[in-house]
C-alpha cells in the first residue's frame, strides 16, 4: 500500500495544500508558486487519516469527539493531544483513537486547526 504524503503551510495569512508526488522535489518546490518566503511558513503533514466527513487529519488539526483532541507529531508517530482533562503525556497515537475510541471514525470530525481557529484550544 503507498501513503499518501501530503503537506499543508500555514504563512500566516492563508492555508497553502500541497501534493508530494515522486519524491523529487522539496518542500520549497511545492509552495514556490505562493510568493511568500519559505522560512515564514509552517509545515505540517497529513496523516494518512480521515475523520467523519472523509476531511483529510493533518498535523495541528483540531478534532471532536467527546473531547477535543490537537494533532501533533512526536515520538516518531501522530499523537492525538487531549485538550481537557487528561494528563499531559497519557495522550493515544491518532490511529489508535480512530480504530479504538471513536468507532473507525464514525464520531471523530475536524472542527479547525491551531492557527486559524487557536481560540479551539
Amino acid at each position: 500500500m503507498d501513503r499518501e504524503i501530503k503537506f499543508r503551510a500555514w504563512n500566516g495569512n492563508i492555508m497553502e495544500y500541497s501534493e508530494y508526488d515522486d519524491g523529487s522535489g522539496s518542500l520549497y518546490d511545492f509552495f514556490a508558486d505562493y510568493g511568500t518566503d519559505y522560512d515564514d511558513r509552517i509545515y505540517m503533514q497529513y496523516t494518512g487519516l480521515k475523520d467523519k466527513r472523509g476531511q483529510e487529519i493533518y498535523e495541528g488539526d483540531i478534532l471532536d469527539t467527546q473531547y477535543r483532541w490537537l494533532v501533533v507529531f512526536r515520538v516518531g508517530c501522530f499523537i492525538a493531544e487531549q485538550q481537557v482533562g487528561r494528563p499531559k503525556g497519557s495522550d493515544p497515537p491518532l490511529w489508535r483513537l480512530i480504530n479504538e475510541r471513536v468507532k473507525a471514525r464514525d464520531e471523530l470530525e475536524i472542527i479547525g486547526n491551531m492557527h486559524e481557529n487557536p481560540e479551539l484550544i
